[in-house]
């Protein structure tokens, strides 16, 4: 596998397009301008395998102090089944804890099945539940939900925040004991798609308070 980092615009819109826009549901996906912005920013990174000039699959992170967000990853639907997801996930994931100043945590957003049906196109989150579980994901205990990506988009409910690395420094007995790297994480997502670092609804201070509950965040198997 040839894994290699897309800057321009033009690229990322093909990338956009061909493999992010068949994989996800438009609330929970970005704009292809707040893509290349990211970019351009030095905020998000785009990594893709390609054949012939046609890509087959994308990872993109976000990166924040402590903190790489696997925002997105998606495998062409005729390089399915095939490795290539499971060995684009450890590439990107080994790349970013090179680029995130420890002590790091990798994380990433994940359909919960209970809550999400599967998809002809989309997948079945089970399945991707179970190939996470795989990659070494583990669920952190709290009410994730993913904010709103723009104006009139609703938040997407249901949500699993899922840990794909975390610095045994920050970990102790099962629970993530220092969680300010991804409260801080989160209070800059809230704040860049929602205007607002805290966020007054209910649901936004459960998951803060579960973030910092006393004793830290339990850590759980991820079941698909």
């Amino acid at each position: 596998m040839t894994l290699r980092e897309v800057r321009d615009p033009a690229e990322i819109a093909q990338v956009h397009a061909r493999l992010l826009e068949p994989a996800f549901e438009p609330t929970e996906l970005v704009t292809v301008e707040s893509l290349v912005e990211g970019v351009a920013a030095g905020e998000t990174e785009v990594l893709v395998t390609a054949r012939d000039g046609e890509p087959q699959a994308v990872a993109v992170g976000d990166f924040s102090p402590g903190v790489a967000l696997l925002s997105y990853l998606a495998v062409a639907p005729g390089h399915r089944s095939t490795g290539l997801g499971a060995t684009l996930l450890a590439a990107a994931v080994a790349r970013w804890l090179a680029r995130v100043d420890p002590p790091a945590v990798v994380l990433t957003e994940v359909e919960d099945p209970a809550c999400h049906e599967a998809h002809a196109l989309r997948g079945d989150p089970a399945r991707r539940v179970r190939f996470y579980a795989r990659g070494g994901g583990r669920l952190l205990d709290v009410p994730y939900f993913q904010p709103s990506l723009g104006a009139g988009l609703p938040r997407v409910p249901g949500m699993l925040l899922v840990a794909l690395h975390i610095d045994p420094r920050l970990e102790h007995d099962g629970r993530l004991t220092d969680a300010a790297p991804v409260v801080a994480m989160l209070e800059g997502y809230f704040d860049w798609a929602e205007g607002v670092a805290r966020p007054a609804d209910a649901d936004a201070r459960a998951l803060f308070a579960a973030l910092e509950r006393p004793g830290g965040v339990p850590i759980a198997a991820l079941e698909g």
